[in-house]
C-alpha cells in the first residue's frame, strides 16, 4: 500500500516537473521566438538578423560593457539602420517588447493612449519596491495624483527652491580639494541626491539624511552608510536582480523572497525605506513637496511614502548623470564651455557674486545658451535609453502593424535622437543646434534636417510623460551653472577620446576629473 501512495506521488511529482519544465521552455525560448518571427514578416519593423534565446537583447549590452563602451552604446551604432523602420522588436532577456522607433508610430502612439495602450501594471523594480506608485496605476485611477504632482514641481513652485539648491552646491563643492582628483559621478549623486531630499522632504532634514546605518553586505555582515549610498545599492541590486537565474526560472523565489540573494536585498529596501519614514516624521517643513502633497489628501501614508521613495530614486540618479554628460561634454568642445562661461558672466554669474541675489527664473531664463547646452546634453547622452513600459489593454494597430492585447511597448528614446532624417550631424555636441540664428541651425533647415516635436524624448511625451520634467531641468540649470561659474574640471585626454562613452542610467564608466577652484 504504501510501495503504491509513494509510486503514485513519484508519478505525479514526475509530470508536475516535465510539465513545469515544458512551461519554461515556452516562457523562456518558444514565446520570444516566436515574437521575433512573426514581426520579421513586417517591412516597417525592425529585428536582429538573429534570435538569441534567454539573454536577447542582453547580450548586445553585455558585448558593449566587454568592449569597453557603455552598455548602451549599441543601440547608437545600430540607429542609422533602426530609424529606417517604424518600430522594432527587443527581447528584453525572455520578455519580447516593441519599441516605438519613428515619429509617426510615435504620433499614433500617443493618440491610441491612455485608452486602449497605457502604463503596464507590472515593472520588475517598482513592483516590488512601490506598489502603490501611480507609475503603476492605470492613467484614469492615477490621474488626480499626477496633476497634483506636476502642479507641485511647476516653474513658478519649483523657483522657490533656488536657494536650496545653491546651498546643496556650495555644501559639496566646498568639501572638495583644490587640484585633486575625485569620482564627479558619485560627487554628483551626493550633490543631486542633497537637491532632491531637500525638495521632497525639507531643509531640516539634512542630518537625518546624512545619518549613517545598517546596510547588509552579500556575506552577512553589516556596515553603516547613509541614505544616498542605500538607495544606490538598492537601486543598483534590484536592477541586477533581472539577470539573475531564479529570476528566470523560478520567479517566485525572488517574488517573494525565499531565498538569497533576494531575502537580504529586501531587507536592505525595508531599512531605506524605513529612513524614509523617519526623515518624514521628522520634517517640520511645510514648503517640501512631501507636506504639501500629504495636504492634498489623495494617498494614504503608505502610498505617499512609496511615491516619494519612488521619486527619489529616479530623480537624484537620472538628474546626476545628465550633469556629468554635461560636464563632459563641455570639456571635450571648450568652445562651448567658453561660450557658455561668457554668457553667465553677463547674466551676473561671477566668481565672488551673491549667486542667491543673482539667479532667479527670470535670470535662469535669459541664459539661452545655457539653454541650448541642456538641451544638447540631453539628447547626445539621455539619462534613459527608453521609457518605462507600456501594455496594450486591447488589440491595436500602429503604422499597420497590428499589436496584441497584453503586448509589452516601449518609447525609444536613442534612436529618434540620432535620427539623420532630423538632426544634422547627430553623433556631435553642438549646443548651437537649438539656436534659430545660428549658421548650423540655417545649414541644417537647408538640407531639410529639422527636428518634429517627437525628436526629442527624455522625457517621454503624452499624458504619461515625466510630472518632474520642469523642476528637474531647472536644476540641472542651477547646478550646472554653478558648476562652471565656480570651477575648472580637468578631464584627461584618455577619458575625453574614449570610443563609446556615455554616463546614463546603469553606465559603469566614472567621470574621473581633476577639480580646480577658480
Amino acid at each position: 500500500m504504501i510501495w503504491e501512495i509513494a509510486k503514485t506521488l513519484g508519478l505525479y511529482t514526475l509530470y508536475m516537473t516535465i510539465g513545469y519544465i515544458i512551461f519554461l521552455v515556452y516562457s523562456m525560448i518558444v514565446k520570444p521566438f516566436l515574437f521575433w518571427r512573426k514581426y520579421r514578416g513586417y517591412n516597417n519593423v525592425y529585428t536582429r538578423s538573429s534570435f538569441i534565446p534567454m539573454l536577447g537583447d542582453i547580450y548586445y549590452h553585455l558585448k558593449s560593457i566587454k568592449a569597453g563602451y557603455v552598455h548602451y552604446f549599441h543601440l547608437i551604432e545600430t540607429a542609422d539602420e533602426v530609424n529606417k523602420h517604424d518600430m522594432k522588436v527587443v527581447n528584453q532577456g525572455i520578455t519580447p517588447v516593441l519599441s516605438i522607433v519613428s515619429n509617426k508610430a510615435m504620433t499614433e502612439f500617443i493618440n491610441l493612449a491612455p485608452a486602449k495602450i497605457d502604463k503596464a501594471g507590472y515593472n520588475a523594480v517598482f513592483s516590488v519596491c512601490a506598489p502603490k506608485t501611480m507609475a503603476l496605476m492605470r492613467t484614469k485611477v492615477g490621474m488626480p495624483k499626477r496633476k497634483m504632482m506636476v502642479g507641485l514641481f511647476d516653474l513658478t513652485r519649483a523657483s522657490k527652491y533656488i536657494p536650496g539648491i545653491l546651498d546643496r552646491c556650495e555644501e559639496v563643492c566646498s568639501n572638495l580639494k583644490n587640484n585633486e582628483t575625485y569620482n564627479l559621478s558619485y560627487e554628483m549623486i551626493r550633490l543631486t541626491f542633497g537637491v532632491v531630499t531637500s525638495v521632497l522632504y525639507g531643509d531640516d532634514i539634512h542630518t537625518l539624511v546624512n545619518q549613517l546605518r545598517d546596510f547588509e553586505k552579500p556575506d552577512g555582515t553589516f556596515e553603516k552608510i547613509n541614505l544616498c549610498e542605500m538607495k544606490i545599492r538598492c537601486i543598483k541590486s534590484y536592477v541586477m536582480q533581472q539577470f539573475h537565474p531564479f529570476t528566470l526560472m523560478l520567479p517566485f523565489l525572488r517574488n517573494y523572497c525565499l531565498v538569497q540573494p533576494f531575502k537580504r536585498e529586501w531587507n536592505n529596501l525595508q531599512r531605506s525605506f524605513d529612513a524614509v519614514k523617519e526623515i518624514v516624521s521628522k520634517s517640520q517643513d511645510t514648503k517640501s513637496i512631501y507636506h504639501q502633497a500629504k495636504k492634498a489628501d489623495l494617498y494614504d501614508d503608505e502610498g505617499l511614502l512609496q511615491e516619494m521613495f519612488t521619486i527619489t530614486g529616479a530623480a537624484f540618479q537620472s538628474s546626476s548623470e545628465f550633469i556629468c554628460s554635461s560636464l563632459y561634454f563641455l570639456n571635450k568642445h571648450p568652445e562651448t564651455l567658453k561660450k557658455l562661461r561668457a554668457e553667465l558672466s553677463e547674466n551676473g554669474w561671477t566668481k565672488g557674486a551673491d549667486l542667491k541675489k543673482v539667479c532667479t527664473i527670470d535670470n535662469i531664463q535669459n541664459c539661452e545658451y545655457l539653454n541650448m547646452v541642456v538641451k544638447e546634453a540631453l539628447r547626445i547622452d539621455t539619462p534613459f535609453p527608453e521609457a518605462f513600459p507600456y501594455q496594450a489593454y486591447e488589440d491595436v494597430e500602429i503604422c499597420g502593424v497590428p499589436v496584441k492585447k497584453g503586448t509589452y511597448i516601449v518609447v525609444d528614446f536613442i534612436s529618434a535622437h540620432y535620427d539623420e532624417k532630423h538632426w544634422m550631424k547627430p553623433k556631435e555636441f553642438i549646443p548651437d543646434r537649438f539656436d534659430t540664428e545660428s549658421e548650423f541651425y540655417k545649414e541644417a533647415m537647408k538640407q531639410g534636417q529639422t527636428p518634429h516635436v517627437f525628436s526629442r524624448r527624455s522625457f517621454n511625451h503624452g499624458v504619461r510623460k515625466c510630472p518632474g520634467q520642469t523642476l528637474a531641468i531647472l536644476q540641472v540649470k542651477v547646478i550646472l551653472a554653478y558648476l562652471v561659474t565656480n570651477l575648472d574640471v580637468e578631464i584627461s585626454d584618455e577619458l575625453l577620446n574614449k570610443y563609446g562613452i556615455g554616463f546614463g542610467l546603469g553606465s559603469e564608466i566614472p567621470l574621473t576629473a581633476k577639480v580646480i577652484k577658480r
